[in-house]
């Protein structure tokens, strides 16, 4: 199933030809209107992605903390759009740093650790506002991922991830309550082993 022009776009030569860490930060600094800082992670392009990455949505604070361990800086544009994620690990520079370019159906990103060394470069394509894939290329793996849909709620994502040789596919599956609050999210793999990677504690 390839339907949209996210999967058509070469994600490595993405990632071959990533700009370097300097050229982006500079570009970030220069566009951002607003600084947000967060206690943990709190900012989402991705549906769920907090919950799938097993984090606790942290929470905005009203200046920038004295003590950076588990905090989130946030660079936003004149649009609401977040251009630069930097992530306090306490080591080299203290950062990790992901840089967001967005165009008219897609959003590209780059990721960045401390020594500012590329991690991944990725591709999020967007369509009717929502995210409906992406792409992701890491030195040594990729990820690709398809979004399903049903009645306006994310239902499925279809995984494919590559590390060297080896492929592993596995769903993503999103349960709901009567009133469309999620429940939790499981991945299921062909095996029919399940792992909860979020359950709702009502």
């Amino acid at each position: 199933m390839e339907p949209f022009d996210i999967i058509k776009m070469n994600i490595q030569e993405l990632y071959n030809n990533a700009p370097d860490f300097e050229s982006l930060k500079v570009k970030a600094q220069e566009n951002a209107k607003q600084i947000v800082w967060t206690s943990g992670f709190y900012f989402q392009l991705e549906p769920y992605e907090c919950e799938r990455l097993g984090f606790k949505k942290g929470k905005i604070l009203k200046k920038e903390p004295l003590n950076k361990k588990n905090k989130f800086c946030y660079l936003i544009d004149g649009y609401d759009r977040i251009v630069c994620e930097k992530e306090w690990v306490g080591t080299g520079d203290g950062y990790n740093y992901t840089f967001y370019k967005y165009h008219k159906t897609y959003i590209v990103s780059f990721h960045f650790n401390y020594n500012y060394n590329l991690v991944n470069a990725k591709i999020i394509s967007i369509k009717d506002s929502r995210v409906i894939a992406t792409k992701m290329q890491a030195q040594k793996g990729s990820r690709e991922e398809i979004y399903i849909y049903n009645n306006d709620m994310l239902s499925e994502i279809d995984v494919i991830q590559k590390n060297g040789e080896t492929e592993a596919k596995f769903r993503v599956v999103f349960d709901y309550d009567s009133q469309d609050t999620l429940n939790s999210i499981k991945n299921v793999h062909p095996n029919g082993y399940e792992e909860v990677r979020y359950k709702n504690k009502k």
